[in-house]
């Protein structure tokens, strides 16, 4: 027969096995000890009806998009013509200089599809912005985003300015026009 103070011995000889053992077996298990792989990756614009690809310059202006469940945001594109893993994770840090906000934001979706001798991030990178459309014509972004999987990894760091003349939606159909 058990006495009352036998049970909670035991669990508590179990408890401090288990965590005998995790410590044993070291804090990285189940992590990659292999060295990341740098890869070379662009920042820039996709223009769909011509087919092509233009690095973003610093400081350059982008339109802002709306879209039809109330997102704003960038439409940007990422480019590489290394060979890369398909899909990708992207971890990013978005700074609105002006407003003195900084947020993070991760696309776990990132699927590369080739186009010519590169391979681009289709449909596009879209850049969240976590003001409302009105105050954020003319603001300055600094965009940081590190782009991985497989062992396989790029950075980039760019800076641009958002503006609103073209009214640009994105509509349900997943199109954006701008009028």
């Amino acid at each position: 027969m058990r006495t009352p103070l036998a049970t909670p011995l035991v669990l508590f000889a179990l408890v401090a096995g288990l965590a005998l053992f995790a410590t044993a077996c070291g804090d990285d298990a189940g992590e990659d000890d292999e060295p990341t792989e740098p890869y070379a990756l662009t920042l820039g614009t996709w223009d769909n009806d011509a087919a092509t690809f233009a690095e973003l310059a610093e400081g350059e202006v982008v339109e802002m998009v709306v879209g039809f469940q109330g997102l704003v945001f960038a439409n940007l594109a990422l480019m590489t013509w290394d060979d890369v893993p398909v899909r990708q994770v992207a971890e990013a840090e978005v700074e609105l200089v002006g407003h003195g906000l900084t947020y993070p934001f991760v696309d776990n979706q990132l699927f590369f599809e080739e186009v010519g001798e590169g391979a681009l991030v289709v449909p596009s990178f879209r850049v969240p912005f976590e003001l409302p459309e009105t105050e954020l014509e003319g603001e300055t972004v600094r965009l940081t985003v590190v782009v991985a999987a497989d062992g396989r990894e790029a950075r980039i760091e760019a800076e641009f300015v958002i503006r609103d003349d073209e009214d640009c939606f994105h509509t349900p159909w997943d199109e954006i026009v701008c009028e």
